[in-house]
């Protein structure tokens, strides 16, 4: 244990105090800094190949619908080496599936302390981890198609949040023979997107489309329509971040949370009740396209994806031929549609 931290202290130690430094004076004015290498857990754990949560897993499923943190200990492996070792606060999170899945979402806390002995920026001490719902593993399959609606949206633009999926075991604190292997899908902390992309994170209710960067807004409109989300709202901030760059008035506008989608298809989808009769395919037009010339090229740029970026699902070896297929199809007739 001490080896480890000791070893990743003299790789990051250099890099993690130019970055404090240049970046204490913009953090505490409100300010961001774009281009900033940043070290932080989340860039850590992108070479990491498996995750071990070790925690009270009795406490963690009877008290799912509380959001009180518990103890627990996270192990990081890379290539079958222990490369990390924390003591870390877990609880549960989420609307929907907290209620619905014996392992609900999950948020992560480490201790600022720790990350910054490591040699990471301590200002991203809280990511967001979403895992496999059933004990059974029957919605595995959801994780995966969630995690590859995000990184459709990857391909689309940078302003978008990154993840990272991972093999994890949940362990029992007092009785390690308990034990529950899946995967997970690890987001990226909301504030660490916003600096990658040279802003910061704003909340501001009731924004209208005329406030928002028009390339942003309307990729936001056709990903959802492509892939039938109707979970979210820009004047109420649900399921979407709103960021300002420095000498920028508008903002730009990032989804999150793909599992209401009818390309994740989850049995466990809301009918939006403001909406007219429900479509079988979910997809509706939920806010005005103002811009026909930004609509247009932003349509032009979902036509170049449709063999590269919005077929990179099926490389994956851990998603069911079955279910590759079903999305294919689901983002067929979106272009059908378009």
């Amino acid at each position: 244990m001490k080896r480890t931290i000791y070893t990743l202290q003299l790789f990051f130690i250099g890099i993690f105090l130019l970055v404090s430094i240049q970046k204490s004076f913009a953090i505490k004015q409100g300010e961001a800094i774009s281009n900033t290498p940043l070290k932080t857990i989340f860039t850590q754990l992108q070479i990491a190949d498996q995750l071990v949560v070790k925690t009270n897993l009795d406490s963690l499923l009877l008290n799912k619908k509380r959001e009180d943190y518990q103890a627990a200990q996270l192990i990081v492996h890379s290539k079958n080496k222990e490369i990390v070792n924390l003591p870390i606060k877990i609880k549960s999170r989420g609307k929907s599936r907290r209620i619905m899945c014996d392992i609900p979402p999950l948020k992560l806390n480490f201790k600022k302390t720790d990350l910054s002995r490591l040699g990471l920026d301590q200002s991203f001490d809280k990511i967001k981890l979403v895992t496999h719902c059933q004990l059974d593993g029957s919605m595995e399959n959801l994780l995966l198609k969630e995690y590859w609606t995000y990184r459709f949206y990857n391909n689309i633009s940078p302003n978008s949040f990154r993840v990272k999926l991972i093999k994890i075991t949940y362990l029992h604190d007092s009785d390690e023979k308990r034990k529950i292997d899946s995967y997970a899908v690890i987001i990226e902390n909301s504030a660490e997107m916003a600096l990658r992309i040279g802003g910061i994170i704003v909340k501001q209710y009731g924004v209208n489309t005329s406030q928002l960067v028009a390339n942003d807004y309307h990729n936001l409109l056709v990903f959802n329509y492509m892939i039938g989300n109707t979970d979210w709202d820009v004047r109420f901030q649900q399921n979407v971040k709103l960021v300002k760059k420095k000498g920028q008035d508008k903002l730009i506008v990032v989804p999150y949370d793909f599992d209401q989608a009818k390309l994740v298809d989850a049995p466990y989808i809301k009918v939006n009740t403001k909406l007219r009769t429900p479509r079988v395919d979910n997809r509706y037009i939920m806010d005005p396209l103002y811009d026909p010339l930004v609509l247009a090229n932003n349509i032009k740029q979902f036509k170049n994806f449709k063999k590269d970026g919005f077929q990179i699902h099926e490389n994956c070896s851990y998603l069911k031929k079955k279910d590759k297929k079903r999305m294919s199809r689901y983002l067929e007739s979106f272009y059908a549609l378009l």
